[in-house]
């Protein structure tokens, strides 16, 4: 029988101060991150940078985010 790895989850908090951080580091803002996705506001996009909030993007967001700042999805979410 297959033996399975220790379970990892995402690290939220850790995930969503990565995301403002790769954010600042590219000079994206807020506003510039909902056109990018298609938003229909920037309260998501606030969202995933309150840490406390501990909402992030959805798949698909990230994947986007990814190929828009040209770094591999694994490098974007931190699992603990």
């Amino acid at each position: 029988m297959h033996e399975w790895k220790e379970r990892k989850t995402i690290d939220k908090e850790a995930t969503s101060l990565l995301l403002g951080r790769l954010m600042e580091g590219h000079e994206l803002t807020v506003s510039d991150v909902k056109q990018l996705l298609n938003l229909k506001s920037e309260q998501a996009v606030y969202r995933w940078l309150n840490a406390e909030d501990k909402t992030l993007p959805s798949l698909q967001h990230f994947v986007e985010l990814s190929d828009a700042l040209e770094i591999p999805l694994d490098d974007m979410i931190i699992k603990k």
